[in-house]
């Protein structure tokens, strides 16, 4: 029996968690892991304890608990909705969680001109609750982003799927379907 393990990649505001809230709504048999979500918790609930400096290790170890969780104790298909903007991080998620003897792996690259991202950040409405530091914004992390992004290839995963600020998400939500009709077995 397989299952579906997606990861969406690309930079802030390129619509990855918008994508994966439709798409949960959208299949009975899906699940988000999202670390924004997982960030703002732990800010909220548990700041002293998140490290001012340095990799945010809390929600690293927080995200791969959910993750542990999700994969050993469920049967949904996952979406590992995050950045995974590099490649070497998204390599060693796949080699140690996900073997494709176990899963449809299913990249979804969203592949959104800079200029439509800058002009997101300036109309959003998105908290920043989810950075360590209060004054930091989303332009920022766009700006660190933009030069660190490893692009997917089609060798990474079975499928690789790309968003451009045109994607139909419902057009898109029927192939990740029709992948899991074809791969998938719950």
């Amino acid at each position: 029996m397989k299952r579906m393990v997606l990861f969406t990649i690309g930079p802030t505001h390129s619509g990855k968690s918008s994508f994966a809230r439709k798409l949960e709504q959208e299949l009975e048999q899906v699940v988000v892991l999202d670390q924004d979500l997982q960030a703002e918790f732990l800010n909220a609930h548990y700041e002293k304890l998140v490290p001012q400096t340095g990799p945010n290790l809390l929600k690293f170890m927080l995200s791969e608990t959910l993750l542990r969780y999700a994969i050993e104790k469920t049967a949904y298909h996952l979406i590992l909705c995050n950045s995974n903007i590099y490649l070497a991080p998204r390599q060693q998620l796949l080699e140690r969680f996900f073997p494709s003897e176990q899963f449809v792996r299913v990249f979804v690259y969203f592949d959104v001109p800079e200029a439509t991202l800058l002009a997101r950040i300036e109309q959003t409405l998105r908290d920043t609750k989810l950075f360590r530091d209060p004054n930091f914004t989303y332009e920022e992390l766009l700006q660190s982003q933009l030069p660190q992004i490893d692009p997917p290839s089609s060798d990474e995963a079975d499928y690789l799927l790309t968003v451009n600020g045109m994607t139909n998400f419902k057009q898109l939500i029927e192939e990740i379907n029709e992948i899991i009709q074809k791969e998938c077995s719950l």
